[in-house]
């Protein structure tokens, strides 16, 4: 693999076996190396060698051009010319395509030429096609002629699509101009149709913005702080409330003086209760559709059930859908009554909605809310005291309804302040997300668990479009607790998020029958090809999406496997934090008996190109789960930059039983000429895939 300019070659080029296809009437060029009876003879086709049956008698060490009569069950070969000795290359050629009476044209000459230079076996039906995509093509001569042969060896067939998949799946640059030059073809486009137009709009918005749920946690803390902060001017708090109630954070009917009143009263103090009632309105008659929707409601909505339990209690309530039996009822009232008993305690939010809605609490709800506070972990010890002093009014019975609304209230405002200054604050840390501050600041606003995070995402995309100054601040201030925190979970989650974003899997994906085929539509390869296949939509629009769309599938066309060995090139376009990249990582391993990935050997490339450092790339090499890593880099002042991190590395290697060898910083070796970006064969020892040259 060639990338920018850097030599990168296979460690053992010699012991390259590249995948010769071999189908009726392909001509290909050869030279008999041995003779066996009955007509059978060794060829030689490039650097590989097979055994195939002459239909006429030759001469062991001349070279001719064959066409192939069968391939099964012998290789069967055709004599088109005679023996080739000193001819020179033009001559060759020349005599191939009058052999073969193929078109004298410009193009025909260049791609029998490459064709023969590089022994790649063709056809004359191929060769024609070739011809005629050749002269219509905009891809450079060389690159097109180079993307013809992987064509032909990846059995694909001969046309603009695949030229372009093969030419798009190659580059190393240029996903993120792609996509911008799709986001202006989209924007400037009068005739897409309204629905489409903002539907793709609303994907690339998703992709500028792979973190927008820890965005949208910041923003939505900031705002609670700013909200709550006497000294916050009225106009920047007026904005603030716009933003919240075009994200659906408060309703529209929301002012700064009632914003808070009754959000309590929609959240659910009694998760575990509101299951129970369901169950018993469906065990009462299984079959009744609302008394499941019901259910299946209450149980996402419920705060207190780990992601894991919501998963098998709606598999079980699944089963009650499809056969309303005795069997699967009883099935799911034990699931239910099991995960109910191992339900964490309620959140703050919850508590506190108890009380509000009680009008006049009793004690014991006093003191269990009371436990709820001191017992939360988001609240320092200093704001669980304060929260429990405003609670004292309450505490003597003569307290009156009004006086009970009133600090509540207040106790609901201090409690969005508080958990505004934890919002954001930890949002690449793993936890219970049962107490992490958003979900409690999102109930205190009246936000049900299951829109939590469409209600986040929401809030960073209106506030990316707002052109409001405030607003704008809000989202650079976000952006930027963030990049302080970011770290090797801020990566993972940039990379998952825009990789299911962008739908590379959508094919695979959607032969899953446990897919969810709605949310596949969401993805940006379906609506692609779904304006490509829509009348609206100018011709600029539609072939900045068919290059996209090439590029998409250039990507599986080069990925594949050779027997044990498998090749996976992955392109991906990063946006965070205000910078732009493109991202290509480059996987060669092997697969076990059962199918699956040899994680103790591999080589993993990364070739980026970033705006401090440059081009830059990674080469990761893994054997025995053993780890070295070469960063090549022109920049020398990186290395006692690098050195601090080995220990990190080290100690996150050893979490997955890796050890790492060592991390080396080298320049690059570059060729006096270009080289157009090609991609190998993995190597036959199993042990590798990629190499560079130093």
């Amino acid at each position: 693999m060639n990338l920018s300019g850097v030599n990168v070659q296979q460690a053992q080029q010699t012991n390259v076996l590249q995948s010769v296809v071999l189908k009726e009437g392909q001509i290909m060029h050869g030279t008999i190396k041995k003779l066996f009876p009955d007509q059978m003879a060794e060829v030689q086709v490039g650097n590989q060698k097979m055994m195939a049956r002459l239909e006429t008698p030759l001469k062991a060490g001349d070279a001719h051009f064959f066409q192939i009569s069968s391939t099964s069950p012998d290789l069967s070969l055709k004599v088109v010319s005679g023996p080739i000795t000193s001819q020179s290359a033009a001559q060759q050629v020349q005599q191939l395509m009058t052999n073969m009476n193929l078109p004298d044209s410009k193009e025909m000459r260049q791609i029998v030429q490459h064709f023969l230079k590089n022994d790649v076996p063709m056809s004359k039906e191929q060769l024609i096609q070739a011809e005629q995509v050749l002269k219509t093509t905009n891809v450079p001569r060389e690159q097109a002629l180079a993307a013809m042969e992987k064509v032909i060896q990846l059995k694909l067939p001969m046309n603009e699509s695949s030229l372009q998949a093969i030419v798009q799946g190659n580059a190393k640059t240029g996903f993120q101009n792609s996509l911008q030059n799709l986001q202006q073809a989209i924007q400037q486009d009068v005739t897409l149709s309204a629905s489409l137009k903002q539907t793709l709009l609303n994907n690339l918005m998703q992709l500028q913005k792979p973190l927008a749920l820890e965005s949208g946690a910041a923003i939505l803390g900031n705002s609670m702080r700013a909200l709550n902060d006497a000294t916050t001017s009225a106009s920047m708090k007026q904005t603030i409330l716009g933003l919240l109630k075009e994200a659906n954070v408060l309703p529209q009917n929301a002012n700064l003086m009632n914003y808070v009143a009754n959000a309590s009263r929609k959240t659910d103090a009694s998760p575990s209760l509101t299951v129970q009632q369901s169950l018993q309105q469906l065990q009462n008659n299984p079959s009744n559709k609302q008394a499941q929707q019901q259910m299946q409601q209450a149980i996402l909505n419920h705060t207190g059930l780990m992601a894991t339990a919501k998963e098998s209690l709606l598999a079980d309530l699944a089963r009650v859908q499809l056969s309303s039996t005795a069997k699967f009822m009883n099935a799911l009232t034990k699931a239910t009554t099991s995960a109910l008993s191992t339900a964490v305690p309620q959140t703050v939010a919850q508590a506190l909605s108890g009380l509000v809605q009680g009008k006049n609490p009793s004690s014991q709800q006093l003191q269990n809310f009371q436990v709820t506070v001191q017992q939360d972990p988001q609240l320092t010890t200093a704001q669980k005291q304060e929260i429990l002093s405003q609670m004292q009014p309450l505490m003597a019975n003569s307290a009156s309804s009004e006086t009970i609304q009133q600090t509540l209230k207040g106790v609901q405002q201090q409690l969005l302040q508080f958990y505004g200054e934890h919002t954001g604050k930890q949002a690449f840390q793993t936890g219970n997300e049962q107490q992490s501050a958003k979900l409690n600041t999102l109930q205190l606003l009246g936000v049900a668990p299951q829109q939590m995070d469409d209600v986040l995402q929401k809030l960073t995309y209106e506030a990316a479009k707002s052109s409001n100054v405030i607003v704008q601040q809000l989202l650079q201030q976000a952006e930027g607790q963030l990049e302080q925190q970011a770290n090797g979970k801020a990566f993972e989650s940039i990379l998952r998020h825009t990789l299911q974003s962008l739908g590379l899997n959508y094919e695979a994906d959607l032969a899953n029958k446990l897919t969810d085929k709605d949310q596949l539509q969401q993805q940006l390869k379906p609506q692609l090809m779904a304006l490509l296949q829509d009348e609206s939509g100018n011709v600029t629009t539609k072939h900045a999406a068919e290059q996209l769309v090439a590029r998409m599938n250039g990507m599986h066309y080069l990925s594949g496997e050779n027997g044990p060995q498998h090749q996976l090139i992955m392109q991906v376009p990063l946006e965070f934090f205000g910078k732009k990249t493109d991202a290509t990582l480059q996987w060669n391993g092997t697969m076990k008996e059962n199918g699956k990935i040899d994680a103790d050997y591999a080589r993993v490339m990364f070739y980026l190109n970033l705006g401090a450092l440059k081009e830059t790339i990674i080469d990761m090499h893994v054997q025995s789960r053993v780890v070295n890593v070469t960063i090549y880099n022109e920049n020398e002042q990186l290395a006692p930059l690098i050195e601090p991190l080995k220990v990190t590395l080290s100690k996150g290697l050893e979490a997955h039983q890796y050890q790492l060898s060592g991390v080396a910083l080298k320049p690059y070796e570059r060729e006096k000429n270009v080289v157009t970006p090609t991609l190998h064969a993995t190597n036959s020892d199993g042990q590798g895939g990629v190499d560079l040259r130093i």
